[in-house]
């Protein structure tokens, strides 16, 4: 509903930008680019609540998620992008809810089946499921369980946690958000969900409205677009940036190769870890360069383990976002960049700098082209469509195996319940795709917390051979942060 001093949603700010209308045009059934979160709340001694409650409750949050309320329509003749209708559907219509018991195993291999069929954004956006009593759940850096092993000890005082995921289309929501949409549905003061670079949806379809406004707009557009992309060549020209940073590279983990179409239906696998960040905060090292230089010692030992010698040039690719003062329009304000995990260094301390160093580095290199990422904004619809019908099907070079993305999470969690239930942990999840990445690692946390979700696909790597290596290699470089002296900064270059 608009409210009088509020003015009324336009066709030209229902349209959706190029970064997310290029998730809903390559998004499929069968290879959904959709955005995950999971979260798990202890049960303690009062055991599984009821459907009946997490119903309850989270239709009482339904009024604090409205941004969501919404869907895409077309433009007839494609002449412009697609616009965001207003969808009145209620929450409870997309919320399923289980109370048969199941392992933590199970649950993970629940959230995974969400993304076949991946979500159709022209009827809604984001569906949640709920799971009241999983047992298995990992406990934390304790090391009681790591949650690679079906089954492990719980630590819950019940032995039982409640599990919620949600899936988003990837046009309506991204990392950024996972702080703002938990403390819509989950915080005892609740706030409403407001996400940069969405925006308003109109009332309803407007056909010819918006297929008038795209007939007019489309020369315009072509026209700026020219300009821009003009303005990009000469800027990276003078940064000595000819390509995208890695496009010569072929650095791989392990020898794999693209999969056949029939490999899409496969179901990637998942384990959790929890890694201790005691004494590894405030050492100059973010938690993005801990967790990559734990990757690079994995990748090594692992290739060790299955005789096959480790990649000299053994990269990473790297979610990040844009940034506050990015000019870049809609809700994908992310790129990725590729850094170095640095193998050739022996010593923790000095590879775990040097992932450090390397990762600001190409954070550093990869703003200077933004006047290529906002040519690509500026592209017309009809051109950016047709592009990426070209690319579709050709086989991806991909630069790495292994990706990160990382959310940085307040303090707000503190609070986040639901049905009486406390919050334990949580995290999003990383979508594995055919050809590359074929090993990613989600990162959420804040102070000291830190739940590492890693995701695989079955045929490239045995997931827990590599989640046993990961965890035992945060604890030794966890160690080995811990003897530096507090305040001493690892990551200095002095």
């Amino acid at each position: 509903m608009v409210r009088g001093d509020e003015p009324r949603p336009s066709l030209s700010g229902a349209r959706l930008a190029v970064a997310d209308v290029t998730h809903y045009l390559t998004s499929t059934p069968e290879g959904p680019t959709d955005w995950m979160i999971y979260w798990v709340f202890d049960n303690g001694a009062a055991g599984p609540p009821e459907i009946d409650e997490i119903t309850a409750a989270l239709r009482d949050r339904e009024q604090y998620v409205t941004a969501l309320a919404r869907r895409v329509v077309e433009v007839p003749g494609n002449l412009d992008s697609p616009y965001w209708v207003a969808d009145h559907t209620p929450l409870t219509d997309r919320l399923s809810v289980s109370a048969d018991p199941i392992t933590w195993h199970d649950a993970l291999h629940s959230i995974l089946r969400q993304f076949i069929p991946g979500i159709d954004v022209r009827e809604f956006t984001w569906r949640l499921t709920v799971h009241t009593d999983v047992r298995g759940a990992p406990t934390g850096p304790d090391g009681s369980a790591t949650g690679f092993e079906s089954g492990s000890a719980t630590g819950f005082e019940s032995g039982s946690a409640t599990v919620v995921s949600a899936q988003f289309s990837h046009a309506v929501l991204f990392g950024k958000q996972l702080e703002a949409v938990s403390q819509a549905l989950f915080a005892q003061v609740p706030a409403p969900l407001r996400v940069d670079g969405l925006g308003a949806a109109v009332a309803r379809p407007r056909p010819i409205s918006a297929g008038l406004l795209g007939l007019v707009r489309l020369p315009y557009e072509f026209a700026r677009w020219q300009v821009l992309q003009r303005r990009a060549v000469r800027t990276i020209h003078r940064a000595g940036r000819l390509a995208v940073p890695g496009a010569a590279r072929q650095a791989r983990l392990i020898d794999s190769r693209p999969m056949p179409v029939a490999a899409t239906a496969l179901l990637p696998e998942v384990r959790v870890l929890r890694p201790d960040l005691a004494g590894v905060r405030g050492k100059g090292v973010t938690v993005t360069a801990f967790v990559l230089t734990a990757v690079s010692f994995v990748a090594e030992r692992y290739q060790n383990e299955v005789g096959q010698p480790c990649l000299p040039d053994l990269t990473a690719l790297v979610w990040v976002a844009l940034g506050d003062d990015s000019r870049m329009p809609g809700v994908n304000q992310v790129t990725e960049i590729e850094t170095d995990l640095c193998p050739a260094i022996a010593d923790p301390l000095e590879r775990a700098r040097a992932v450090n160093a390397a990762l600001s580095s190409a954070s550093v290199a990869e703003r200077r082209l933004e006047p290529l990422y906002q040519a690509q904004a500026a592209t017309p619809f009809p051109i950016h469509r047709w592009l990426l019908r070209r690319v579709s099907g050709r086989t991806s070079t991909a630069r790495c195996d292994i990706a990160v993305s990382s959310v940085q999470r307040g303090d707000t969690s503190a609070d986040w319940s639901l049905a009486g239930r406390p919050h334990a942990f949580g995290c999003h999840l990383g979508r594995v795709m055919t050809t590359y990445p074929h090993l990613s690692h989600t990162l959420t946390g804040g102070g000291d917390d830190l739940t590492v979700t890693v995701t695989a696909l079955p045929t490239t790597i045995d997931i827990d051979r590599y989640a046993r290596l990961l965890a035992a290699a945060f604890a030794d470089l966890g160690a080995a942060f811990a003897d530096v002296a507090a305040g001493a900064e690892i990551g200095s270059t002095d």
